[in-house]
């Protein structure tokens, strides 16, 4: 009798758990509603055909690395295609091809590391120029907030950061950076590699506050070290080899926590 109470107890169970996951994968939970509440995902997905194309042509950063890291990016691609949200404010339109240009860009920056999801940051605001901050009382082109998961653009110079690949600014590879900082390395330096980062990265940072300038890196890299990291991310990805050529220990910190060289890409 026991035994067919057992049996019984694991059915029901099972059954839990299967229509748990069946909630889950539908986004069902109310948390899941509101948190996403005025928010939407990419209108339809692309074919691994139309993807490739797309990235080919409007992200040269796909098109230079190898083919086995093509394939890896499409697969993240997919992921994160399925896993953000994203909300047009002040009258913006969100249209799919900033999802796919954003998620492109995260994908880009987490290319060589193994944790890449950043399940904290599943939200982006999309603005039609600059936006209030509550936060530092100004105007201000982008904001990455820990507590809602949220990463907030001026969308037009999000969309001229990508589309000036080499001058140093990168309007979502910085807000993706301080989001990275806060889901993965923030907490867990030691675990990343974060403190090694900032072993090569203080001194640059301190003289660079002590003289107000430094012949590579923008000024805007003297605020804070939150704020380096991310200025460092953008020069990392769009002036690599001025980025070597100038701070060779700090570019190698740089290469050793995102374990990718964008001095080994294809011309």
């Amino acid at each position: 009798m026991k035994g067919l109470v057992v049996i019984a107890v694991l059915a029901i169970l099972a059954r839990v758990i299967q229509l748990v996951k069946g909630r889950q994968a539908q986004g069902l939970f109310d948390d899941d509603k509101e948190e996403f509440e005025g928010f939407s995902q990419i209108s339809v997905l692309p074919t691994p055909e139309k993807l490739r194309a797309f990235l080919q042509l409007h992200f040269p950063f796909f098109a230079r690395i190898r083919p086995q890291s093509q394939q890896r990016f499409l697969q993240r691609m997919y992921f994160m295609l399925k896993d953000k949200h994203f909300a047009g404010r002040d009258g913006l339109v969100v249209h799919d091809v900033m999802i796919l240009l954003i998620c492109a860009t995260l994908v880009q920056l987490t290319l060589g590391l193994d944790k890449y999801k950043m399940p904290r940051f599943r939200r982006f605001a999309l603005f039609p120029d600059v936006f209030y901050s509550r936060l530092f009382d100004r105007n201000v082109k982008g904001l990455t907030v820990y507590h809602s998961g949220l990463v907030a653009l001026s969308w037009p110079h999000a969309f001229e950061g990508h589309q000036i690949p080499d001058d140093k600014v990168n309007l979502i590879l910085h807000e993706l950076a301080h989001a990275l900082y806060l889901d993965y390395f923030g907490h867990r330096s030691e675990r990343y590699g974060f403190s090694s980062w900032k072993e090569q990265a203080i001194p640059v940072f301190e003289k660079m506050q002590a003289i107000g300038n430094h012949p590579f890196l923008r000024d805007y890299a003297a605020s804070n070290i939150n704020e380096f990291w991310a200025v460092c991310v953008e020069h990392f990805f769009e002036a690599p080899e001025a980025f070597r050529q100038q701070l060779p220990e700090l570019y190698e910190a740089m290469r050793s926590i995102l374990l990718q060289d964008p001095m080994l890409l294809k011309p």
